[in-house]
């Protein structure tokens, strides 16, 4: 991992709460905790102006990534 403190959906890490200031943001597709950026679906999702996507928020602020342990259930699957 080149860049560990950029985090996105599929990057392969597993679940994540992310906050800015203190604030969780739901819906998060990107978290940047060494530029402190969040990027993020909004609540009830709307087309972009080229109808080929949903519109993204971007948020600033103090940036924290939380990892979320795994269930039990996930960790007797990895042992087999």
């Amino acid at each position: 991992m080149d860049e560990p403190h950029i985090h996105k959906v599929y990057d392969g890490r597993g679940l994540r709460t992310v906050f800015c200031d203190g604030e969780q943001i739901h819906r998060c597709i990107y978290a940047d905790t060494l530029r402190g950026t969040v990027k993020f679906y909004g609540r009830d999702p709307v087309m972009n102006a080229e109808c080929d996507g949903y519109l993204i928020h971007e948020k600033c602020g103090k940036v924290v990534v939380h990892f979320v342990p795994k269930t039990i259930k996930e960790l007797n699957h990895e042992r087999g």
